[in-house]
């Protein structure tokens, strides 16, 4: 089990005393627990230091968030995001985990389920964009499922098109565009702009904080879709319903900033406080 920790390794040498940084965590490559234990290491003795102590929690979180268990991963692909606004995300099959961190960096980790190895994930970058592409062969076109771990600043905006498979969101609150033909779309989310489109499956989103101003637009064919507000807040709700309950709990206003439509098709709809 092995972690590319480069970036994690600069910004800890940027700010410690040269000679606490070990050789050891220099390497492009090296164990998590190793790694784990020199950083920590590291920033215990520099507290010693009245200079370096103030940037610790700072640090801490930063370093710590480039560490991620990549055991059973086939690839591992770290791409420097400064600049970059959005992340375009194309996905035949699999799922698909998107973490959002305080660092700079996109970092993209695939697992092949597919053993005939027909199919690749690739990568484009442009001036202010960053594509993530996994492609199945022309000869073998049913064979092509992908796991997808992707760390990325939580506030990238994300372009996703996925056909079959899962997505689940944590700590994100950029703009969010999700296609998805059939699987689950599960966030933790602060966003205020998200436009969803599912043909089937479900749709469960958690608002952590509700910006003063936004807009939410969910299209669900055969989707069962919650929607999860903090206590208090008020919504401007345009709720539309096919076959199927539309439950709504949340407080409604035609002044509210943030604009809630929703359309389902064969499915209920709910919307709720945190905790209800």
């Amino acid at each position: 089990m092995s972690v590319r920790s480069n970036s994690a390794v600069q910004e800890v040498s940027n700010w410690l005393p040269g000679k606490y940084v070990a050789s050891t965590i220099s390497s492009a490559t090296c164990s998590v627990e190793s790694y784990v234990d020199e950083v920590i290491d590291g920033f215990k003795k520099a507290l010693s230091y009245p200079s370096y102590s103030f940037v610790f929690p700072s640090i801490f979180r930063n370093a710590m968030a480039s560490l991620v268990d990549t055991e059973g991963y086939d690839s591992d692909r770290i791409i420097p995001a400064a600049g970059k606004t959005k992340l375009d995300l194309s996905h035949y099959a699999g799922n698909v985990t998107v973490k959002g961190t305080d660092g700079s960096d996109v970092r993209v980790l695939a697992k092949n389920r597919d053993t005939s190895f027909s199919c690749k994930t690739t990568f484009d970058v442009s001036d202010n964009e960053i594509e993530v592409k996994t492609d199945k062969s022309f000869y073998d076109p049913g064979s092509c499922k992908v796991d997808l771990l992707v760390l990325l600043p939580k506030g990238m905006e994300i372009y996703a098109k996925v056909l079959k498979g899962s997505m689940d969101l944590t700590n994100y609150s950029g703009d969010l565009t999700a296609d998805m033909g059939m699987g689950h779309l599960n966030g933790v989310i602060s966003s205020a702009n998200v436009n969803v489109k599912m043909g089937m499956g479900h749709v469960d989103l958690r608002w952590e904080k509700l910006p003063e101003h936004g807009n939410v637009d969910i299209k669900a064919g055969i989707s069962e879709s919650v929607l999860e507000f903090p206590k208090g807040s008020v919504i401007g709700a345009d709720l539309e319903g096919g076959i199927g309950r539309i439950n709504n709990y949340v407080d409604s206003s035609l002044k509210a900033g943030m604009r809630v439509h929703v359309k389902v098709g064969l499915a209920d709809l709910t919307l709720k406080y945190a905790d209800q």
